[in-house]
């Protein structure tokens, strides 16, 4: 029996939508979202190819592009990643070019935290301790762009997750 996941291009589209805070009718700024699927060739080197579909244990990198169509630089992005259902976020793969101030969520976007992410938690003799959040626990990632976008200009996030 041979199992995968379709990556649907409405996932994508879902996702863009929550990304974007404005609408590119009023808005100078595009962001695209593409995954890839990471492979080894018989080299040892790293191959991506478009994904389309997934295996169980196999790599997923996302790529957000941002480009600033306008003619006046753009502030204060905040760039957000999914981390899907049947995923776990594979820890430091998270990746720009771009100045940032780097966040995870592991409750659905509510809160962000920085890494390690620390709660307290009940142990086996009912003391509370503070233990690190695993990364596999993480729903979402986020950068916070500490530089503009200047006009005509583009960045790009990416980040790595493995199928479950």
């Amino acid at each position: 029996m041979k199992f995968s996941i379709t990556l649907k291009r409405s996932l994508f589209a879902a996702t863009l939508a929550v990304m974007s805070f404005s609408s590119a009718a009023e808005s100078p700024l595009i962001s695209t979202m593409s995954a890839y699927l990471v492979e080894v060739d018989d080299t040892g080197n790293e191959v991506l190819k478009p994904a389309e579909k997934a295996r169980p244990n196999q790599v997923i990198e996302y790529r957000l592009n941002y480009s600033n169509q306008g003619d006046s630089p753009i502030d204060g992005l905040a760039i957000t990643g999914p981390i899907p259902d049947s995923t776990i976020y594979l820890a430091d793969t998270a990746a720009t070019m771009v100045r940032n101030n780097f966040k995870v969520s592991i409750d659905g976007g509510k809160t962000w935290d920085d890494e390690p992410v620390l709660r307290l938690r009940e142990n086996q003799f009912n003391q509370m301790e503070q233990v690190v959040i695993p990364a596999s626990e993480y729903t979402h990632v986020r950068w916070y762009a500490a530089t503009p976008l200047v006009a005509n200009a583009e960045q790009q996030y990416r980040y790595r997750v493995q199928i479950q």
